[in-house]
């Protein structure tokens, strides 16, 4: 079962790589075809080089004669002595026999040794009693040292020193270290080898005849003379000794020297090429696919995707698996052709070779395959530390460049290393690959080549290191790395990954897993606090399964006095949606990403079996570029290991749900930030994920998205345990049926459970009705009325008191005031003298009415027309300037003129013509895809215009980009900061750019952090900070030096309320002060609180411009009216009633526009005249009980519903450029 899931996995993601690389096609032939790019060139060199023929070579023989020992220039008038060991009388006899056969060179004019004479008794100082005595002599006496010809050292000589008699006298002649001869190499005799090393295959001299040139070492030096010599004396002396010698015949042996016959044989002076060049060529080959792999691997750390997958059931070693098959057959391509081209057979001079003329092909493709697949394994190794792709890849390249590098000095003294050096030095693979190239120079040169049944020849290649041992040399490599590359991953995984210990390989528990008892302490251990913790948590209902339990988790980051979560405690339901809420570094995400249990496992210790039911949305997508919805959602559903016959239906159901249709064959990295919100939600939800984790989710959507992503939550939470995480109180407000809030890494309260405690101490008689999602009603008595207003008061300052805020908007603000009865908007549930309360929320049921005539000018009737009038009216005034008004940098910051652009046949704008004066704050909306993000990048100069004129401050973009671009301030919609600079360093880099110097960009930058309350994190790296502290941070970058114009791509995105508030302050200032703000957002609020106008986009298009005011005003008459019909766990008995619901409204309300309908919640626009707020009440309660109304509100239509309206109209369109 497990060996059928992995193969399932490794098939699986296989098929990922394979359509990350359909659109990288162009790197498939470059990863393939560069390594034979630079083989093409090693192969027109081997063109160019000559090959030489020898036919066989014999060589005269010649004797050993004194007369021809010499020593060239100075050493021929140096005085040498000769010394013996040991001081003995019958060695003394020797040397005085081997000195008088040497006369002739001892004496007169034929003296070229002129080693001096010895006396009848020994000399002192020519004699040692032993070698450790002459040694020590010698390294204290540098006169002696510098005139020793050779020292004879006896053995066998017998201990009565009045005993003359030779019994198996064996002896050793000691030369100096350094050659006496001037042209000889005084470095090393090479004693160690048979035969000098050479790499040319011809004979060492072919003239042996030129004197004393080309005769061996050991003749020039005299060694052999000397040797001659002595064996003469000693054989004369054992003569003597058995009476058979005579003075006359005196015996002088006779010796003569040969060299052996050369065969036939050629000359290449490739051979230098291949021991020299060839391992630097071949090093080069590969440099360029050991970047890319290092790249790819460490993008998918980079970008979460790696970790992501593990969660979501991907076993690692899988993931490895598959990506060293996409690179071993990248490799395999490339080895393939470069062994054709080693062995290709080229012409010259009659002569025909290759680059390895004698080697076996197929010795040549095995020994490059093993290099090319130790080359993957030392890129997998080196890339398991880092988490940034670009650092990965130099670093890489770097290391693989510099492990080479050795060789240059090592081919030099090759000869020299011991074997152990050599085997540990072939631990690094490119010296491996080196020493190899010089077993094929060695080979080629004696017309041999490598050969499998010659590969451990130690004597053919005159070395002790042969191919053989070097191959199996690269196969340890490749074990060596893939082991440390295991081990590293381990203690590396990336941002989400759990890091092991360092000694996790000798832990009983990572081979074997935890014991089931370990696993039932940990469910069933609870902390002894916990009952304390427990009192700020409302009690779920009994039958509610826990899906999720934290128990004291605490999770501290480097460099941090405090940490991000503090001893957690609490339990998360199956079933529901769990909400968590806090400002920004509260500890909402790392909680998310803690250390839980997970449907009764541990996650530190039974991850394996948690992660089958995991489905992650962490709050930066995870998606793999260049695949498009559809394979994403294949991807994870195949991966979470959805049966094969479901996978299209879930696929299918996932892109409906959130209305993807026309994007789903579109590549993630071209989908808007909305767009891609979607797809991580999707990604967490196919499969039917048990435990979801959503963090920030909606984040960047358009409210219109958002509340589709809101639907498709509460339809997929049955049977889930979900927690999210948001800043959108609405959001809260709406899905979490259970609120955790948060503050310095702590759960503060359950608030729930705070106000039923409020109630019951103000108000006597309250009486807790029931609870459903997140709402609970309250029957409060109606002569305790007037006592209601000081329980809103106490709750305020309660609420307070915990750190949380009080500002106006839904769950914001703890307890919100009765509305009055003149009020735009009113809402009423159950009963008419109940309260719903949601946590931090209390709404009032009053129903008395008010009345209000509105303008009749729908949305949808305005969207039939051609053009605003106001829109046109600008596009007007825009055409009909004159040229002075243009190039003026006063009154208008920003004018565009007809701007379009196109992306091939796709209209993204359409001629869009306005003005923006200075001060103003320009507000521009759409939904994702209406054009929002190419007008701003066009209007900063990222981006060309296909036609159509933006000038900036008087200057025409396109004419001047730097100057315009100067005068510009821009935080864009994805964080462009620099994780490993601070918060300081940052805001200081850009200061410096903006030409501020010395203690005034000291002061702009405090004032500056303390405008936008970062000053706790000035200190902090930039990588380190929560998604809403790098906003703060991104607009602290577009503000500093006081451009005159400022661009703010959704500003806010991530931020709390509370930070988000305080940073309009600080850009309403901004903008009194004279700075021009363009502003793109998703919140209405921030709109309504900042634009002086505020355009939406459709389709490319304005299709309004005006005030928030205005526009309400205009295209809001009559009443916006949100029904909420009870649940229901039939989903055909909800859907009764709400086409009854529906056919009621359409009799009543015969002006109705259905402008929304998301499961239980109906939106209507109604528009009539003298209609009043009691009738429409009156209606409702009607309807109430039969139509199972759980609660409704009725209201002025906002600024929200108005974009959701225009943004209905919203299409893809492809026209004829």
């Amino acid at each position: 079962m497990m060996m059928r899931l992995a193969a399932r996995q490794y098939i699986l993601i296989c098929w990922k790589n394979l359509n990350l690389l359909k659109r990288h096609y162009f790197l498939v032939p470059f990863q393939a075809l560069v390594p034979v790019g630079i083989i093409i060139i090693l192969f027109s060199l081997r063109q160019k080089q000559d090959v030489r023929q020898y036919k066989p070579t014999h060589f005269n023989p010649f004797p050993i004669k004194h007369q021809d020992i010499f020593f060239p220039g100075s050493q021929i008038d140096r005085k040498w002595i000769l010394t013996a060991v040991p001081r003995h009388g019958l060695v003394l006899t020797i040397l005085k026999n081997l000195y008088s056969r040497m006369s002739d060179v001892l004496t007169g004019p034929s003296n070229k040794l002129n080693i001096s004479k010895i006396c009848t008794s020994p000399p002192k100082d020519f004699m040692f009693e032993n070698e450790t005595t002459m040694l020590e002599t010698y390294l204290q006496n540098d006169t002696m040292r510098n005139m020793s010809f050779a020292t004879i050292v006896f053995s066998g000589i017998p201990n009565n020193t009045n005993k003359d008699t030779i019994v198996n006298v064996t002896y050793k002649i000691r030369f100096p270290a350094e050659q006496h001869w001037k042209y000889a190499d005084k470095s090393n005799w090479l004693t160690d080898r048979w035969y000098d090393d050479t790499t040319y295959n011809e004979p060492r001299t072919s003239n042996f005849d030129r004197g004393n040139i080309n005769k061996p070492g050991y003749y020039r030096e005299a060694f052999l003379t000397l040797q001659k010599y002595i064996d003469d004396a000693i054989i004369a002396l054992i003569l003597k000794q058995n009476g058979t010698y005579v003075e006359s015949d005196n015996p002088d042996s006779s010796i003569q020297l040969r060299m052996f016959p050369y065969p036939y044989s050629t000359y290449d002076d490739y051979v230098t090429v291949i021991k020299v060049y060839m391992p630097l060529f071949i090093v080069i080959c590969f440099i360029a696919n050991a970047t890319l792999i290092a790249r790819d691997i460490t993008l998918e750390k980079e970008k979460k995707l790696k970790e992501s997958m593990k969660l979501m059931g991907l076993k690692p070693w899988v993931n490895w698996l598959a990506w060293f098959t996409q690179f071993f057959l990248f490799m395999l391509v490339s080895v393939a052709l470069m062994t054709m081209f080693f062995h290709i057979p080229t012409s010259r001079k009659g002569s025909i070779s290759s680059i390895f003329t004698y080697s076996h092909f197929s010795v040549t493709f095995v020994f490059l395959l093993l290099y090319a697949v130790s080359i993957i394994m030392f890129c997998f190794m080196v890339s398991s530390i880092f988490y940034k792709a670009n650092v990965a890849a130099a670093t890489t390249g770097i290391i693989y460049l510099l492990s080479y590098v050795p060789y240059f000095f090592l081919q030099i003294h090759y000869n020299s290393l011991g074997y152990g050096w050599k085997i540990f030095l072939s631990f690094f693979n490119n010296l491996a690959m080196s020493f190899s190239c010089l077993q094929f120079s060695k080979l080629e040169s004696s017309g041999i080549g490598l050969h499998w049944w010659n590969l451990g020849d130690a004597e053919l290649s005159g070395d002790d290191l042969t191919m053989q041992t070097l191959m199996i040399m690269l196969v340890a490599d490749i074990l060596l790395y893939s082991i440390l590359t295991w081990y590293l991953d381990a203690l590396f995984p990336g941002e989400f990954g759990v890091p092991q210990p360092f000694y996790f390989p000798f832990t009983y528990w990572y081979w074997c897993g935890h014991d089931i008892a370990d696993y039932l302490d940990d469910v069933i251990a609870v902390p002894a606090d916990y009952d304390h913790v427990s009192n700020v948590f409302e009690k779920p209902e009994k039958s509610r399964r826990v899906g999720v339990r934290i128990r004291n988790l605490t999770k501290k980051f480097m460099n941090s006095a405090k940490p991000a979560v503090n001893n957690l405690n609490i339990d998360l339901y199956e079933g529901y949606i769990t909400a968590f809420l806090g400002h920004n570094g509260a500890g909402k995400t790392t909680t998310i990403f803690g250390t839980i249990f997970i449907n009764g496992f541990d996650v530190s210790k039974h991850l394996d079996k948690v992660r089958r039911s995991l489905g992650l949305c962490p709050q930066h997508n995870i998606l793999f570029d260049t695949l498009t919805v559809q394979q994403h959602l294949y991807f994870f559903a195949n991966l979470k290991g959805c049966p094969g016959d479901e996978i299209q239906a879930e696929v299918e159901k996932m892109i409906e749900s959130l209305h993807m249709e026309n994007k789903r064959y579109t590549p993630s990295n071209a989908l808007s930030g909305g767009m891609k919100r979607k797809l991580s939600i999707a990604i967490a939800l196919i499969a039917g994920s048990k435990f979801v984790m959503l963090d920030e989710p909606t984040s960047g959507m358009d409210p219109e998205s958002r509340r589709q992503t809101w639907d498709m939550l509460q339809q997929q939470q049955h049977g889930r345990t979900i927690i999210l995480s948001t800043h959108f109180m609405d959001e809260a407000d709406l899905l979490g049926d259970r609120i955790a809030i948060m503050s310095e890494g702590e759960t503060q309260m359950c608030v729930a459970k705070f106000i039923t405690e409020l109630i019951s101490e103000h108000i006597e008689g309250a009486k807790f009705e029931g609870e459903k999602g997140s709402e609970l009603t309250y029957l409060l008595p109606k002569v305790e009325s007037k006592k209601i207003s000081k329980l809103f008061k106490a709750g305020s300052a309660s609420m307070l008191t915990i750190g949380l805020s009080s500002n106006d908007s839904t769950l914001q603000k703890p307890t919100k005031e009765q509305i009055p009865n003149n009020s735009d908007r009113s809402r009423s549930s159950n009963n008419s003298s109940s309260t719903i309360i949601k946590p931090n929320n209390t709404i009032n049921t009053n129903n008395n009415s008010s009345s209000s005539s509105q303008k009749l000018y729908t949305a949808a009737e305005y969207i039939e027309e051609q053009d605003d009038y106001d829109v046109i009216y600008e596009r007007n005034k825009t055409l009909g300037m004159m040229s002075r008004d243009l190039l003026s940098p006063e009154p208008y910051a920003i004018v565009l003129r007809d701007v379009t652009k196109w992306y091939g046949r796709f209209l993204a704008v359409d001629g869009l013509s306005i003005a923006i004066e200075r001060g103003e704050c320009f507000g521009l909306l759409g939904v994702n895809g209406a054009g929002k993000t190419t007008t701003f990048k066009m209007m900063t100069g990222g981006l060309q215009c296909s036609s159509g004129d933006i000038y900036i401050k008087g200057l025409n973009i396109r004419q001047h980009p730097k100057e315009a671009q100067s005068l510009i301030g821009y935080c864009p919609q994805f964080d462009a900061l620099i994780d490993q600079m601070t918060v300081s360093e940052t805001l200081e880099l850009f200061g410096k750019l903006r030409g501020i110097r010395g203690q005034e960009l000291k002061a702009i930058v405090d004032d500056l952090i303390d405008t936008l309350v970062l000053r706790k994190h000035a200190s902090k790296q930039a990588g380190t900070l929560s998604g809403g502290n790098k906003r703060k941070l991104g607009v602290g970058i577009a503000l500093i030096g006081n451009p005159p114009i400022v661009f703010l791509d959704e500003p806010t995105t991530g931020m709390d309320p509370v930070a988000r508030k305080k940073l309009w302050n600080v850009l309403a200032a901004v903008r009194q002060h004279g700075t021009t703000i363009v502003l793109t957002s998703h919140s209405m609020e921030e709109c309504e609180a900042l634009c002086t106008r505020i355009a939406i986009m459709v389709n490319g298009r304005f299709k309004c411009l005006g005030s928030g005011q205005h526009l309400k005003s205009k295209f809001g008459g009559g009443y916006t009216v949100v029904i909420k019909l009870k649940p229901n766990k039939k989903q055909e008995v909800l859907e009764y009633y709400t086409r009854c619901l529906m056919l009621f409204i359409d009799k009543v309300f015969p002006e109705n526009i259905l402008k929304d309908r998301h499961e239980s919640l109906l939106h209507y626009q109604i528009d009539k005249p003298n209609l009043t707020w009691a009738r429409v009440f009156e209606v409702l309660e009607k309807a109430r009980e039969p139509f199972q109304i759980e609660d409704y509100s009725v209201g002025q239509t906002t600024l929200e519903q108005l974009f959701i309206n225009f943004a209905k109209s919203q299409r893809v369109i492809y026209r004829d450029n």
